[in-house]
C-alpha cells in the first residue's frame, strides 16, 4: 500500500476529561483527491484505519461492508476501544 495521502480533515475534540480526539481525514486514492476516508485518534492523532484498502474493482466488496467497517471503527474511538490495542 502506498502511503495514506490526506487531501483535508476534521478534528473533533470532546470536552469530557480524558476523552480521546476523533480525527476524519479525506485522502487521494491514486491520483483522484478525497476518495478516500482515513480515521484518527488522540492528539497527535495515531491512524486507527483508512478506507479504501485498495481502490482496485477486484478488492471492492461494495459501500455498505465499507461503511459498517467504517462506523466500527469510529465507535472504537469514540468508545475508547482502540486504546486497547
Amino acid at each position: 500500500m502506498p502511503p495514506v495521502v490526506v487531501t483535508s480533515c476534521a478534528l473533533l475534540v470532546p470536552v469530557a476529561p480524558g476523552a480521546p480526539a476523533l480525527a476524519l481525514g479525506r485522502t487521494r486514492l491514486a491520483d483522484v483527491d478525497d476518495v478516500g476516508v482515513v480515521v484518527g485518534a488522540g492528539r497527535p492523532s495515531e491512524v486507527v484505519a483508512w478506507f479504501p484498502h485498495c481502490g482496485c474493482d477486484a478488492c471492492d466488496r461494495g459501500s455498505q461492508a465499507e461503511l459498517d467497517d467504517l462506523d466500527a471503527h469510529i465507535a472504537s474511538v469514540v468508545g475508547r476501544s482502540w486504546l486497547a490495542t
